[in-house]
């Protein structure tokens, strides 16, 4: 059986040209990604000044990454009083709820993604995933940055674990897989692409942050662009029937 594979430049050209012809909808969902963002962290800066002007110990306003939360959360272990350790608890949880939030967030672009692709109706109230998914890609993420990692180590092991797992999420949204079979899906359909998955993950972050040249503007056109054109390279390995086309086929 001949391997599936995908034009990096027609997955481009998929992705702006999806954006252009749907730019309300996208739009209206990257209002909610910003405001969403900026609401976080205005909780957090709330937080902190709360807690300031209670003559706790200063630290820098809660931010939503995990890497800066554990990095505190080890101070845990033998705390200077009990305001320090409060303000570490809540940086903690701000970052938890920024995780939560990001994945939510990522899955809602992919189920948004695939229903434009396969040509049905999407509405931004629609696209939001269930408790139930959220878990099972939030658990698949964390299964495939441990595995990444700890290839890594090893340096090549950690890029192939890369391309094998970049389309899990999308795996799940699309199909409703348990975290690890999602994981053994998405590395069955790169199988035999994963140099060109590796080009185009490179290639996908360049365009979303090439929206930063505009002043940050362009971003409400490059994250969904990125966004789309990694749809478009899900649907080429793993179509939604047996017969299904290839989009802009005579691009490359």
């Amino acid at each position: 059986m001949p391997v599936r594979c995908f034009s990096i430049r027609a997955a481009i050209h998929y992705g702006f040209s999806t954006v252009l012809n749907n730019i309300g909808f996208f739009l209206g969902l990257m209002c909610i990604v910003v405001g969403a963002g900026i609401a976080l962290n205005a909780i957090g800066f709330l937080l902190n000044s709360f807690l300031l002007s209670r003559n706790f110990t200063s630290l820098p306003t809660p931010q939503p990454t995990v890497l800066t939360a554990f990095s505190k959360l080890s101070l845990l272990a033998s705390p200077h009083d009990v305001n320090l350790s409060l303000i570490i608890v809540i940086q903690f949880l701000m970052a938890a709820l920024g995780v939560f939030l990001y994945q939510t967030l990522l899955m809602a672009w992919a189920r948004a993604g695939l229903q434009l692709y396969d040509h049905k109706a999407v509405h931004l109230s629609e696209i939001w995933p269930s408790l139930g998914l959220l878990v099972r890609g939030y658990c698949a993420s964390l299964l495939a940055t441990f595995l990444i990692i700890l290839g890594m180590t090893l340096i090549i092991p950690g890029f192939i674990a890369l391309a094998m797992f970049l389309l899990s999420l999308w795996v799940i949204v699309d199909t409703n897989l348990s975290p690890w079979q999602a994981l053994k899906e998405s590395a069955r359909i790169t199988r035999g692409c994963r140099m060109k998955l590796l080009l185009f993950y490179f290639v996908d972050i360049l365009v979303t942050f090439s929206g930063l040249l505009a002043f940050g503007i362009g971003i409400f056109i490059t994250i969904p662009v990125a966004v789309m054109a990694k749809t478009y390279v899900y649907r080429q390995l793993k179509p939604a029937m047996p017969n299904s086309h290839s989009y802009f086929e005579d691009i490359d």
